[in-house]
């Protein structure tokens, strides 16, 4: 099952991952990642929990990666193209990059109504200080 196209999935990992970090008695449980729980919070708490960082937690490598990409992004994002991520955020479209699904999180306005309308949000307080900064560097660029 791919669960990063499953959203009834996601939504289910999201639940029981929640559920998980917010019950500090329960340990949690990654077969083959080193990781304690406290560094599994933060690195939740830094890029997001979802599918694709569950699997990287037993890859360092591959999270050594990941926050370089992010990092990448995050360094290239100019307000034009923060425009089309959101953009292409609203109409359920991808850029292709990969790039929307490391800075962004698309969920609906009312979390029960199927019809209501799209809300994109930093994936994390994290993501969202790095692309202030970033763009505060644009608008200071800009000016000058």
């Amino acid at each position: 099952m791919d669960l990063e196209g499953d959203a009834s999935s996601v939504r289910l990992l999201h639940f029981t991952i929640f559920v998980l970090l917010t019950i500090s008695s329960l340990p949690i449980l990654l077969p083959g990642s080193q990781l304690t729980d406290a560094e599994i919070y933060r690195t939740f708490k830094e890029f997001g929990p979802t599918p694709r960082i569950v699997r990287l937690l037993s890859e360092p490598v591959g999270l050594k990666q990941y926050k370089r990409a992010l990092d990448t992004a995050i360094s290239e994002i100019t307000p034009d193209k923060l425009r089309k991520i959101v953009s292409d955020a609203w109409s359920l479209s991808q850029d292709g990059s990969g790039i929307s699904n490391k800075l962004g999180l698309i969920s609906r306005m009312e979390r029960d109504d199927v019809s209501s309308a799209h809300v994109v949000a930093p994936i994390t307080r994290s993501v969202k200080s790095g692309l202030a900064h970033q763009l505060r560097n644009c608008l200071h660029e800009s000016t000058d």
